[in-house]
């Protein structure tokens, strides 16, 4: 399971690879879920198109895409890890060294900028929300959520830190 070193790395990636200009806001024009129960909600998918995804964040080992008006929240859960088209990546921290495999790839989600996210996810447990809401402290995966253990560059605005002293 990607431990919160990992999804840290998984969001900078995103990060860098998303936003390696000024951030053009990139608008989602297309989402494909392809495969995996915990991915498809009656009609969840469609809530994003439209939409921009104005920045990457971290809360605990939840990715959060931050969008013009809500969030898209992604749990990688055993295998799962995103990359983009552009700069594809291979997250190898079980079976070592390893290609990714079109058939692993779960959601795609096409961008106005001509790059399409990707989702893939080897054991299909990784889930993916959209919540109409900015305020992830009210949404039900972060209610009982404690302070972050490690305070990092893409963690959510304002999420409690977890004090050593």
């Amino acid at each position: 399971m990607p431990e919160l070193p990992e999804v840290e790395l998984i969001a900078r990636h995103l990060d860098k690879s998303l936003l390696l200009s000024p951030f053009p806001s990139s608008r989602v024009d297309g989402i494909d879920v392809l495969r995996g129960k915990y991915l498809q909600k009656s009609g969840e998918q469609w809530h994003m198109l439209g939409r921009s995804i104005n920045s990457i964040h971290r809360r605990g080992k939840f990715i959060i895409f931050k969008l013009d008006r809500g969030v898209r929240v992604s749990h990688n859960a055993m295998s799962g890890y995103w990359d983009t088209l552009r700069h594809p990546w291979c997250f190898d921290y079980i079976e070592g060294k390893r290609q990714s495999n079109e058939r692993d790839i779960r959601v795609r989600i096409t961008l106005s900028t001509g790059d399409v996210l990707q989702f893939h996810d080897t054991r299909l447990f990784g889930s993916l929300r959209y919540y109409d809401n900015h305020d992830i402290g009210s949404l039900l995966p972060f209610k009982k959520m404690g302070p972050e253990a490690l305070e990092t560059p893409l963690m959510w605005p304002g999420a409690p830190v977890w004090d050593w002293a």
